[in-house]
């Protein structure tokens, strides 16, 4: 192996070695001299070295410069790309919201009964036996009722107005039929004429008289005034037409004139005398702070009860039924025998109720209570709630409970609660 190295440095070494010719060395001078930028040509072996090298560099160095452009390219798309979808989410989810918020707002406006104008409804859209859908017969009792209870009330009229106001009425099919004829059946009999119930003899049947209206009738006319009567009277009115009201109670009496206005003077006496509706539970939470703060216990009691039963929300008035009526939710497990007196749960009752009535759009004059016995245990068990209840609305509050419905009711409701109910409440 050494020998054949020395051979071939041997070789190498004996060739003569090129040396340029003085004819080129001054060609090289001439050319620097003219044109100094332009250098000499490199020999064969340089110019093949250099092929390789530069070639070399430019392998290297042109994908570099076009993978870093391509990079930006694809970091930019990525990034359009990425706003894009932002953008489209974003639009899709406000065009979703809109059109939920849409819906939502004519799904309430579609269940929102208003106030609606009896003069503009048919009489058709009104129940019989209510304002604006009489019959000749029921505006005979309606006038009737107005006139004894102007006697009642003292309000002097002139003389035949009151018989005027009650004899102007279209003639029904049987008081046609009584009208008597002359002889051959010419000439016109004398019509009867329109009397009055005398008002020392209103009484109720014993039957009726459940739960002693005419004890109350009585002892209201003796000890209120006719003033006080009829301050009680309009004071009563809140929200409701005045004919509306007399109506109440002659549908809950079968249109006798003389049981609706024993009726309707007792339940007078009821709120002024035995519940203070007017100067004591409508006025409130502002009432019920006042009597927190009083220095005798039993003022204090109704009062800090009262406010704790509004607080902790045992029933609440929210949304209508199919039918437009108010909703009166009562949420049966929130309330505990004995934490709070007989007298705070019902004049809370009664403040629901009254809450309830000025929450009536006309012609609804109803309202509905649901009872919500989730959560019912034998502690919520109560009877004394339940007929106070029964007797307002039976005896107070006619014509006013359009339905009661009872929420996840248990065994042992439906089995005691209903029954009583079914006995106890006629309205």
């Amino acid at each position: 192996m050494h020998a054949v190295r020395l051979c071939h440095s041997a070789f190498f070494s004996s060739q003569p070695r090129l040396v340029p010719s003085p004819l080129l060395q001054g060609l090289k001078r001439s050319a620097s001299l003219v044109s100094p930028q332009i250098t000499p040509a490199p020999w064969p072996s340089q110019r093949l070295f250099h092929h390789i090298r530069s070639g070399s560099a430019v392998r290297f160095k042109q994908p570099r410069h076009a993978s870093f452009g391509w990079g930006l390219a694809g970091i930019s798309c990525v990034i359009g790309g990425a706003a894009a979808i932002q953008f489209y989410y974003t639009a899709s989810e406000k065009e979703t919201s809109s059109l939920q918020q849409q819906e939502q707002m004519q799904q309430s406006h579609s269940n929102f009964t208003g106030i609606i104008d009896t003069l503009e409804m048919s009489s058709y859209d009104i129940a019989p036996g209510h304002v604006g859908n009489l019959t000749p017969e029921q505006e005979v009792k309606l006038r009737e009722m107005w006139a004894v209870l102007f006697r009642l009330f003292n309000i002097k009229i002139e003389d035949g107005q009151l018989e005027k106001a009650l004899s102007n009425r279209p003639e029904s099919p049987d008081s046609k039929k009584k009208t008597r004829r002359g002889f051959f059946g010419f000439g016109g009999g004398k019509k009867e004429e329109p009397a009055t119930p005398d008002v020392a003899g209103l009484s109720l049947s014993d039957h009726d008289d459940k739960y002693g209206m005419n004890k109350d009738f009585k002892q209201a006319v003796a000890d209120l005034s006719p003033e006080q009567l009829r301050e009680s009277l309009w004071s009563m009115l809140k929200a409701d037409h005045p004919d509306a009201l007399l109506l109440r109670f002659l549908r809950a009496r079968k249109w006798d004139v003389n049981k609706a206005v024993v009726m309707l003077i007792s339940t007078i006496r009821w709120r002024r005398e035995e519940m203070h509706v007017d100067d004591d539970v409508m006025l409130g939470e502002m009432k019920a702070l006042e009597q927190a703060e009083s220095s005798d216990h039993e003022t204090k009691r109704l009062g800090v009860d009262f406010m704790a039963q509004t607080r902790m929300g045992k029933s609440f008035i929210h949304g209508v039924d199919k039918q437009g009526r108010p909703i009166c939710s009562i949420r049966v497990k929130m309330h505990k025998i004995g934490v709070h007196s007989e007298k705070s749960t019902e004049r809370y009752t009664v403040h629901m109720i009254e809450t309830a009535r000025l929450m009536l759009p006309r012609p609804i004059e109803t309202a509905v209570i649901m009872f919500d016995m989730t959560g019912f245990t034998m502690a919520n068990m109560d009877y004394a709630p339940l007929k106070f209840i029964i007797k307002c609305f039976e005896a107070n509050y006619p014509e006013s409970l359009g339905a009661v419905l009872i929420h996840q009711a248990p065994w042992i409701f439906s089995g005691l609660y209903l029954l009583q109910w079914h006995m106890q409440i006629d309205i």
